[in-house]
Parts: C-alpha cells; structure tokens; sequence
C-alpha cells in the first residue's frame, strides 16, 4: 500500500511540474547574424540550436590497432545500412503512390489563383497579429545596420531614408503589436561610407508563454485549414461559373 502512495505522489508531482512547466515556462527563440546566421530556440532551460554558424570539423584520424575488429565493425555497419537504406525505399516507395494519389485527385479540383491565395494569406497574417499581439516580448540586444554603396551621396540618402524606417517600424511594433525592450543605442542605423556594401549585426530574441504559444501554433493551424477550404471553394465556384458562361447557361444556385 505505501509503494502505491508513493508512485502515485511522485505522478502527482510529475503532473504539477508539467502542468506549471506548460504555464509559466517560456519559449524563447533568438537570431543573431554577424558573419554568419545563427538561429537557437530555447524551451524553458533547454537550448536547441536550429541553425548553428560553427564549421564543421573534419573528424581526426586515429591510428588502428585492431584491423580485423575495425573490418567486423565496418561489415556490421554496411550491413546496417544497407537494411536501412531498402527499409526508407520501400518508405519511399509507400509514399510516392500516397503522393501520387493525392495529386491525381488534386488536379481534378481547380486551384485558386494568385488573388485567391493573396486574400488567404492576408487573412491569415491579420490573424497571427491579432493572436500574437500583446503575448510577445522582444529583446533586442543588438540592432547595427550597416549602410553602404561605394558612394558618399547615395550612402547619405539611404541612410536617411534607412534611419526613418527603422524609428517607424519600432514605433509601430511598440505602440500596436507587442512590447521591445532595447538599452540605449541598441537599434541604431550607421553611414558607413569605407565600405562598399551594406551588412548589418543583428542579436534580436522574442520570449512568449509556452502555453499561449501552443494555443497560437494550434489557432493557426485550424485556421489555415479554414482558410484553405474556403479558397478551394472558392476556385471550384469560380470553375463552376465560367464553364456555365460557356455554355451559355445561368448558374443555377442549387449546382454549389
């Protein structure tokens, strides 16, 4: 009786963990570009680097001490591989007739046009803002905008015209969309009129709840599914009415 007391208090605090993990942990995604890109997402304590921008290191060569153990290791390996490899083709394989059959069934129905497409992404954006907005928190450690063409007099316009834009784009992301937190200089355009093309230096992160970032993720998705439904409707109606203007008909409301 005390063993199951026990298992079931250690569930009890593993749930609560999880439950106040989901609540109050936060998801932090960061993007910093130098030379290189590098893009880490981190899910409360644990750092996951999406892009990293280290090179790779050619592995070093070790001497062998035991060929006849190397060549049984290397067999056993080939073999593995080449189970793996007819394992992913017949997966492959599998997938391709999925693939294909959806194809053959997606190319009977019309496909929205670029109109069609543009409202739905629109829409969709509008709704990421509406859901994202408020739930967000950036950070922007470093915001250097390098600006440069090889001449002083195109360099000075853009950099006026660069200068406006980025005091703009802040101002907006602080007034309507979400809140950015930045020490002073932080984001700042700079002339650099030595140089003859413009790069910039760039360490931005955006926090957000774990919980409000799943509720968003899975908002979203049923959103795009809405979306595309709709879209697809409405290039079926859109089919539907130019082939009744060939035949010279009405369309007559009980076809839709």
């Amino acid at each position: 009786m005390k063993v199951l007391w026990i298992i079931l208090t250690v569930l009890a605090v593993l749930l609560f963990l999880v439950i106040a993990f989901l609540a109050y942990g936060k998801a932090t995604i960061r993007l910093i570009i130098k030379n290189k890109l590098r893009l880490v997402l981190r899910i409360g304590p644990v750092p996951i680097m999406l892009i990293s921008d280290k090179e790779k290191k050619a592995p070093e060569l070790t001497r062998c001490y035991n060929p006849r153990r190397v060549l049984k290791k290397e067999i056993r390996l080939q073999e593995k591989r080449r189970k793996d490899a007819e394992k992913k083709n017949r997966a492959d394989a599998r997938k391709a007739e999925k693939k294909a059959r959806k194809k053959a069934l997606a190319q009977k129905r019309p496909k929205p046009n670029v109109v069609e497409y543009g409202d739905m992404a629109f829409t969709l954006l509008q709704e990421l803002f509406e859901k994202t907005s408020g739930r967000i928190d950036f950070h922007i450690q470093r915001l250097h905008i390098y600006l440069a063409t090889g001449d002083a007099a195109s360099t000075a316009l853009l950099y006026v015209g660069g200068m406006q834009v980025l005091v703009y784009l802040l101002r907006f992301i602080e007034t309507k969309f979400n809140r950015v937190k930045r020490p002073p200089d932080a984001a700042k355009v700079i002339a650099d009129f030595a140089s003859e093309k413009s790069h910039i230096d760039i360490d931005i992160s955006a926090k957000m709840h774990i919980s409000e970032a799943i509720t968003v993720a899975l908002g979203m998705l049923k959103a795009y599914r809405r979306e595309k439904k709709f879209a697809l409707s409405r290039a079926e109606f859109r089919a539907l009415e130019k082939q009744y203007a060939e035949d010279g008909k009405a369309l007559d409301p009980k076809d839709l």
